[in-house]
């Protein structure tokens, strides 16, 4: 079983999906460093339940992004092979 995900892209102007890193806590590693490599696969033993700690982080240079709100949806999804 793996888990990947995916990310809409933040408005034009704004942040890209690789300045939003993401940092593994214990347990089950997120699939990829930033929501960029956001489709890379973390391997799960079938029928074993699991828990994992993630933390995101907004970086980038925020001095050079347009004025407004900005938003991503992400998904993730686990696939038995």
């Amino acid at each position: 079983t793996t888990v990947n995900c995916a990310a809409t892209a933040f408005a034009a102007g704004g942040p890209t999906l690789a300045n939003l890193t993401v940092t593994s806590g214990a347990g089950l590693a997120h699939p990829g460093a930033n929501l960029n490599a956001c489709a890379a696969t973390t391997a799960i033993a079938a029928n074993t339940a699991t828990t994992g700690a993630w933390t995101y982080a907004l970086g980038g240079t925020p001095g050079t992004w347009t004025a407004g709100a900005y938003s991503s949806v992400i998904t993730y999804t686990a696939t038995s092979l």
